[in-house]
């Protein structure tokens, strides 16, 4: 059958379409992202950095390639505004990939995230003002209440 592409054809198409999309993109990803790609010595399209979105915390390797495929191909590239909506969208899907073994897990809600979420989290005034946050107690005061006793 002439003129069909195989599977293998039509995904090497595909990666060439997006590579070049990314490239093409590449000095807004990185001055806007911190999502670095570059052309090397022989001239192929290779990631050379990502964002880090939250200290210790690394996005699945093996989410990599579909993260690089919905953002050459899922971004609205035509328009600046929902440009930034997609990019920071596909970041988001991807980032938020967790690992899949509980003890993995674990480690990384209790050592990165929530730490994270207690030092990292700044309310808006008016939700703070209207009593939606309210700072119930931190854990080195209750150490000193532990400590008396």
């Amino acid at each position: 059958t002439r003129g069909l592409l195989t599977t293998s054809e039509t995904n090497s198409a595909l990666a060439d379409q997006a590579a070049t999309c990314l490239m093409d993109n590449s000095e807004m990803l990185e001055e806007y992202f911190s999502i670095a790609i570059e052309k090397d010595d022989l001239g192929r399209i290779m990631l050379k950095g990502l964002p880090v979105l939250l200290e210790g915390h690394c996005p699945q390797p093996h989410g990599l390639a579909l993260f690089l495929l919905r953002l050459a191909t899922e971004v609205d590239w035509s328009e600046e505004r929902l440009c930034f909506h997609g990019v920071c969208r596909e970041l988001g899907a991807y980032y938020s990939q967790l690992p899949s073994d509980n003890e993995a897990l674990e480690s990384f809600i209790r050592h990165t995230l929530f730490p994270a979420i207690s030092t990292l989290t700044v309310p808006p005034t008016v939700l703070e003002e209207e009593g939606c946050f309210q700072s119930v107690t931190k854990l080195s005061k209750l150490f000193r209440v532990f400590e008396r006793c």
